[in-house]
């Protein structure tokens, strides 16, 4: 069991530490690291709705395995950009923060799609840019909003 365990950390410690530069490498890396310790499932999927709480328990264990194996091939800069108080507790939404921050940094060199919430900002962006002067048109020269202003009563 002890050997076992010293094999175990050897390979591990051999795991590139995710940076700004090696996303691409450290994602296939720790994967196929994850899935020979059977633990890649809880990095991908939550556990079923309808789970026992033996399958619960045994999803919540791997998940702090997954985590522990993790979190140390972080660099500090990631890891203050993506460990929060949510995701040190559960390894899929760990591995989603990460793939949503580094997917920005790596889009051109990794095949990755645009992170939901990113797209979202993008179409929200690209939306206000287009009608943004007709709306600050429209309220700042508003006569409802000049009279009830507060600045407007004060001279």
């Amino acid at each position: 069991m002890e050997e076992e365990e010293v094999q175990s950390v050897k390979s591990e410690s051999l795991l590139p530490i995710l940076n700004a530069d090696n996303y691409s490498s450290w994602y296939g890396r720790m994967m196929v690291h994850l899935r020979g310790k059977d633990l890649w499932h809880v990095c991908s999927k939550p556990v079923a709705s309808n789970a026992s709480d033996t399958a619960i328990a045994k999803h919540n264990k791997a998940m702090f395995e997954a985590l522990a194996i993790i979190i140390p091939r972080l660099s500090i800069h990631c890891y203050r950009e993506c460990v929060t108080s949510e995701t040190i507790n559960d390894s899929r939404l760990l591995w989603d923060a990460l793939s949503d921050q580094k997917a920005l940094i790596n889009i051109d060199t990794v095949d990755i799609t645009m992170p939901k919430k990113i797209s979202s900002y993008f179409i929200l962006g690209k939306l206000m840019n287009q009608d943004l002067d007709q709306v600050v048109d429209k309220t700042a020269f508003d006569a409802e909003v000049i009279v009830h202003h507060p600045l407007a009563h004060s001279k």
